[in-house]
């Protein structure tokens, strides 16, 4: 059986590093635009195809 000693360790990975990485706030910042661009889209498109169906129901 193994105990664990002691606090575990963090690597040499970002992790490990303090303070800010441009790069990584970069690459955040580009993913966070691309997902609110697709998402603005994807909802343009459905508005757009629930629009264009017809939704007109004749009661007689």
């Amino acid at each position: 059986m193994v105990l664990p000693v002691g606090a575990p360790s963090t690597g040499f990975g970002g992790a490990a590093r303090s303070g800010d990485n441009e790069l990584m706030i970069v690459l955040g910042a580009a993913a966070l635009f691309a997902a609110v661009a697709m998402t603005g889209l994807g909802m343009r498109r459905r508005r757009n195809l629930i629009a264009s169906s017809d939704t007109t129901i004749d009661e007689r």
